[in-house]
């Protein structure tokens, strides 16, 4: 299957001001001396303009598409990751001992802080790694999970075998 590829002009547009600039800056400062200084001033001003367009291209690419993309990178990490095998250790980094003292207390987490669910991200991570659970703690863990994706009305993200 091949991808389709689409050129955006805003970014063609941010990465040409963006270098362009860049490099009318770095030759400024190497001609310094050797041109007169009307000449460093104007490739200066010419430079930093062309920088500052060329963010503003990337910023004008739209706020929707820079979120899609952000959330469909993020989707293709956390599969990527729990495909490797690696989600457990990325999940557990994220909470602290005291953040996952304070979820339980809430009840956003089991009582000794373990399946910490704030949101639906952490409910997909706690679906993840359920199956590392201890096996005396598997039903708990799989009850709380449960209890949250209907807390958090995200039921369709649960195993359709639970």
């Amino acid at each position: 299957m091949a991808e389709e590829f689409k050129v955006n002009t805003y970014i063609v547009a941010g990465v040409i001001g963006i270098s362009a600039g860049g490099l009318l800056l770095v030759r400024s400062v190497r001609t310094f001396r050797t041109v007169s200084y009307w000449n460093t001033i104007g490739m200066t001003t010419v430079g930093i303009l062309m920088v500052y367009g060329g963010v503003k291209a990337f910023q004008m690419k739209g706020s929707k598409d820079t979120e899609k993309a952000t959330s469909a990178i993020k989707e293709d990490v956390t599969k990527v990751i729990a495909e490797v095998g690696e989600t457990t250790e990325v999940a557990a980094a994220e909470f602290t001992q005291n953040q996952r003292e304070r979820l339980a207390k809430k009840g956003h987490a089991l009582k000794d802080g373990s399946f910490p669910i704030r949101n639906k991200s952490d409910l997909k991570n706690a679906i993840k790694t359920w199956g590392l659970a201890k096996k005396s703690n598997k039903a708990k863990a799989k009850k709380f999970i449960k209890l949250r994706a209907k807390q958090l009305n995200a039921t369709e993200l649960l195993p359709s075998t639970w």
